[in-house]
């Protein structure tokens, strides 16, 4: 067994040499090692921690413009993204075009998604497994009982994402968290694709069920059986 010197997970190397648990951990690594190069290079070279603006917790900053920590960077984009909509509807811009979210319909929805998303896949993804990364989140860390549900539902059921219905990269979400008490069972997972699932700003565990079920018509929330289309 040997430990990732990205992540610390303890994994079983394929060959002698493997260094890394993971191809994003082996990425990971490589892109520090040209940002570490490339600061040292600079007049002023890049301080190993750095002090959040927000909160004032310490963190390891990625760019001498990196001001805040993961956490509040997060909570401060969903921030300024909620003011931004309040203040374009408040102008009554909306009824300027004919993509005001009044007009949209849900197909309409899924298909522009469906398009942003193939055009930016790879940094949608590489951006959230970097996120559940440095919170310590693994894929794979689910029961076998969990694995047999969800792939019965996407290999058997061919069930798509319920908010875009791509096809790629999906995940069974559960209704009721585990956390809360809730099962592995097929009545209490639904599926969703990483994005819309694990995504920063667009999947249900960023954005919270009530605001997710605001942006996609769909309700998701503790305690209910079921996914609900509004």
């Amino acid at each position: 067994m040997k430990a990732c010197p990205i992540c610390g997970r303890e994994f079983d190397p394929g060959y002698s040499w493997q260094k890394y648990c993971s191809p994003d951990c082996r990425k990971q690594a490589q892109l520090k090692q040209q940002r570490d190069w490339h600061y040292a290079h600079q007049p002023n070279p890049l301080p190993p921690v750095a002090q959040c603006d927000n909160c004032g917790s310490l963190f390891k900053p990625n760019s001498s413009q990196h001001r805040y920590c993961v956490d509040c960077s997060e909570a401060l984009q969903r921030q300024h993204k909620r003011q931004f909509s309040q203040r374009y509807r408040a102008e009554g811009r909306e009824d300027r075009s004919s993509w005001a979210p009044q007009e949209i319909s849900k197909e309409d929805r899924r298909e522009r998604w469906q398009r942003y998303y193939q055009n930016h896949k790879a940094q949608i993804l590489d951006r959230i497994r970097r996120r559940r990364y440095e919170q310590g989140q693994f894929p794979g860390d689910r029961s076998e009982y969990y694995w047999t549900n969800r792939n019965y539902l996407v290999y058997e059921l061919e069930m798509p994402c319920t908010v875009c219905g791509t096809r790629e990269d999906l995940h069974a979400h559960h209704i009721i968290p585990v956390e809360e008490g809730g099962t592995d069972d097929l009545d209490n997972l639904i599926i969703l694709c990483e994005a819309h699932h694990i995504g920063s700003g667009t999947g249900i565990h960023s954005l919270g069920p009530a605001e997710f079920a605001v942006r996609y018509g769909i309700w998701l929330q503790s305690g209910d059986d079921s996914a609900i289309d509004t």
